[in-house]
């Protein structure tokens, strides 16, 4: 990485623009940063609006009761939701 940096460096491009290899590490740097804050950002924005709303969702009662119905009305195993409360089959 440094031998890349060096080369960039010693080009006649680099030299006429004042770029050198502690130029382009702080670049490197400022990219990494940047990338970290994004990151971090579009998370709040997918998974930590999708975690908001299924904790708002499970605290509405009505969906709360709902979803018990289709449990108790559904079961997958063919043990009813009142047997499953008492502990028997």
């Amino acid at each position: 990485n440094k031998d890349a940096k060096t080369t960039i460096a010693n080009t006649q491009f680099a030299k006429e623009r004042g770029i050198d290899v502690a130029k382009l590490d702080e670049w490197g740097q400022q990219i990494q940063e940047q990338a970290i804050h994004r990151t971090a950002e579009l998370h709040e924005r997918t998974i930590g609006r999708a975690v908001d709303a299924v904790e708002s969702l499970a605290q509405d009662e009505t969906l709360a009761q709902l979803l018990e119905l289709k449990r108790d009305s559904n079961p997958e195993d063919g043990i009813s939701g009142e047997a499953e409360d008492r502990g028997s089959p």
